[in-house]
């Protein structure tokens, strides 16, 4: 587990682009564009939407915490230790930055792992891949 940090002016940029009033921030990149109505735990375990995701499946599949992440790891972001507030997929590391797959409104976005709205969690951790979930989206 690791401890989300961000500098102030990433966290300024962050802030304008959800609030409307800036372009997307560098360094993030539009994958594609879903529907609002569905969470970041549906896009990430069924991008069709064919299937219904409850905490059972969200269980099975966080079941071996990893230490560092790899490509294909499943990302998650907790707020205050237990609290699961949103799932990714690690995509790459480039020049010494992870970047992540993850579903943000309307939005699937690769995005610098640390670079995540206060309200997705201040802590992360990283879990095997039982399936390679969302893994084809790249």
């Amino acid at each position: 587990m690791i401890t989300k940090e961000m500098t102030k002016e990433q966290r300024r940029e962050l802030s304008r682009f959800l609030y409307g009033d800036e372009e997307l921030p560098k360094d993030f990149v539009i994958i594609e564009e879903r529907e609002k109505n569905t969470k970041c735990v549906q896009y990430f375990f069924d991008p069709s939407y064919k299937l219904d995701v409850g905490p059972k499946k969200i269980e099975n599949a966080l079941k071996e915490e990893i230490d560092k992440p790899i490509v294909g790891s499943i990302v998650a972001y907790y707020i205050n230790r237990i609290h699961l507030r949103h799932l990714g997929v690690v995509a790459e590391e480039k020049n010494g930055i992870i970047y992540v797959i993850s579903k943000w409104g309307n939005l699937v976005l690769k995005h610098p792992l640390h670079q995540v709205p206060d309200n997705m969690g201040n802590e992360i951790r990283f879990y095997k891949n039982p399936k390679n979930y969302s893994t084809t989206h790249q």
